[in-house]
């Protein structure tokens, strides 16, 4: 029944529309079918309407030929069957590459989480797929009884263009492009400073300690007092009594005179007496008293005192903005000295910056330096101060304090007599805008002391 009602429609389509049917294509609506179509509908008003149907008819369907089209009412879509599946023709284009990882944070206190990045744009629609193959002539239906001739009609507009071929399977997806290679790792943060305590009242930061004066050039040594004169020899002690003579060894006894006799042979010498023993040592004598103390010597003349120090202090006046990277003066921190002679020149210098920058990632990353004649005094005379912002907390303040003695271009400390300009200068090398110190009012006011040693 299907077949027929088919072919009923063919036919009355033959009766309504003019059908050109001379080189084994279909015209619908002209005369002059295009030569390469199979079927060539033209009409200004109409179109051609695809079976519609849902997701579970259209998956209903038994041995969907290749190429068979559908339009899917739960989808909004048109699809077509390719070998083994329904491909749709409203594939998205693919998606657009990531936009590149922003750099890591300054490391220190995490800070609040970032807003998600806008999505991609939409990725290009991919190409159209080639046009399919023309569908198989249908069965030429019987050529209808030809009708009375009517009025010639107007030609009517050139009909739209036939009924595209079934579209072509969508080109394989672009292979993904490479994601951007993740940002560099972002300069590891200066660490946070940990949240101010309330600013200290209205106090000033103490003032720098003044240096220990010089030690006085140390005065002569007095001359040596004169040397007492030499105490007296104390008297010689008593000289101890001798110990006693030892007893004399008792002398042997002579032997008895011989009578006097025929003279004998003279008799053998006696033995030697028995030595008597040696008498006890006598008693040390008494110790001689102590010798009068010398005189105390002349105390030395005083050495003369050292020469005295001349100084200076100079506060600032005003803020200042640091929003480029050429110095300026701070305001009210530059001194000219004139030196009469040679000396040394030393110099102090303490303030604040603090930073414009109203998001927690906001930072001033800024450069102090002491100048003498506009060039920066070596060792010493050189400060970098950072002002990061922190979770939660905005306008990070950051403080220096520096105290160096000017230098000649030789390296001298001692400085040839002359005039010398002396000031504090400040520049911004990164980051948001700084306010670098101010007046009395604030704990940023900038100070610069400067001491004259002769």
């Amino acid at each position: 029944m299907k077949k027929n009602y088919t072919l009923w429609v063919l036919l009355l389509t033959v009766c309504l529309f003019e059908v050109k049917a001379q080189n084994n294509n279909v015209g619908i609506g002209t005369l002059t079918p295009d030569p390469s179509a199979m079927l060539d509908v033209s009409a200004t008003g109409k179109g051609v309407l695809i079976p519609r149907m849902t997701t579970a008819q259209r998956n209903a369907i038994l041995s969907p030929a290749n190429g068979l089209l559908v339009y899917d009412t739960d989808i909004g879509c048109f699809f077509y069957f390719n070998s083994s599946q329904w491909i749709t023709l409203c594939q998205a284009g693919p998606q657009g590459p990531a936009g590149p990882t922003g750099p890591q944070g300054i490391a220190g206190t995490q800070g609040i989480d970032g807003v998600t990045g806008p999505q991609g744009p939409q990725g290009i629609q991919g190409p159209t797929g080639a046009t399919g193959a023309q569908g198989i002539q249908g069965i030429q239906g019987p050529t209808g009884a030809t009708g009375a001739q009517g009025i010639q009609g107007p030609t009517g507009d050139t009909g739209p263009q036939g009924i595209q071929g079934i579209q072509g399977p969508t080109g394989a997806q672009g292979i993904q492009g490479p994601t951007g290679p993740t940002g560099p790792q972002g300069i590891q943060g200066i660490q946070g400073p940990t949240g101010d305590t309330g600013p200290q009242g209205a106090q000033g930061p103490q003032g720098v300690q003044g240096p220990q004066g010089l030690q006085g050039i140390q005065g002569p040594t007095g001359p040596q007092g004169i040397q007492g004169p030499q105490g007296a020899q104390g008297a010689q002690g008593i000289q101890g009594p001798t110990g006693a003579q030892g007893p004399q060894g008792i002398q042997g006894p002579t032997g008895a005179q011989g009578a006097q006799g025929i003279q004998g042979p003279t008799g053998s010498q006696g033995p030697q007496g028995i030595q008597g023993p040696t008498g006890p040592q006598g008693a040390q004598g008494i110790q001689g008293p102590q010798g009068i103390q010398g005189v105390q010597g002349i105390q030395g003349i005083q050495g003369p005192t050292g020469p005295a120090w001349t100084n200076y202090q100079n506060n600032q006046s005003a803020a200042v903005t640091a929003s480029s990277s050429t110095f300026q003066v701070i305001p009210g921190l530059s001194r000219t000295i004139t030196l009469t002679s040679p000396a040394k020149i030393l110099v102090f210098t303490d303030g604040g910056i603090q930073t414009t920058g109203t998001l927690s990632s906001s930072y001033s990353l800024v450069d102090i330096v002491v100048n003498i004649n506009n060039n920066w005094i070596a060792d010493g005379g050189f400060k970098r101060l950072n002002a990061v912002n922190n979770a939660g907390i905005t306008g990070a303040f950051a403080f220096w304090s520096m105290g160096v003695y000017a230098t000649t271009t030789s390296g001298s400390y001692t400085l040839p007599a002359g005039t010398y300009t002396i000031d504090v200068q400040t520049r911004l090398l990164g980051g948001s805008n700084a306010t670098v110190g101010g007046n009395n009012s604030t704990v940023l006011q900038g100070v610069m002391q400067i001491f004259i040693i002769p």
